[in-house]
């Protein structure tokens, strides 16, 4: 996915455009690093299957299996235990997940 050095450009970089729109301004997005414990609910689904997008206002813009580092994650890739999810999304939406995902654990 990406050292924590290229997760820090990538939020720096998102942060240097002052806007998205006259009500949303861009720095209320971030980019994180999430794991899949064993004992998601995830575990076994594709990412179709979960709906990141409509069920939480997330993109998963990379998955890492292992040592397999997958950018741009098709809709019928697989989630495994241990799986390291890299997710764009406002703020608010990623801290709901990170929650979901810590109260499955």
């Amino acid at each position: 996915m990406g050292s924590e050095e290229a997760l820090r450009l990538a939020q720096e970089v998102l942060g240097r455009i002052s806007s998205f729109g006259p009500e949303r301004p861009l720095d209320q997005f971030v980019v994180e690093e999430l794991v899949l414990f064993p004992e998601s609910p995830f575990i076994g689904k594709t990412l179709e299957e979960v709906e990141f997008r409509q069920r939480y206002s997330v993109l998963v813009v990379g998955i890492q299996h292992g040592l397999q580092r997958i950018t741009s994650p098709g809709p019928q890739e697989q989630f495994q235990p241990n799986d390291r999810l890299l997710v764009l999304g406002e703020l608010e939406k990623v801290e709901i997940l990170k929650k979901f995902l810590k109260g499955n654990k």
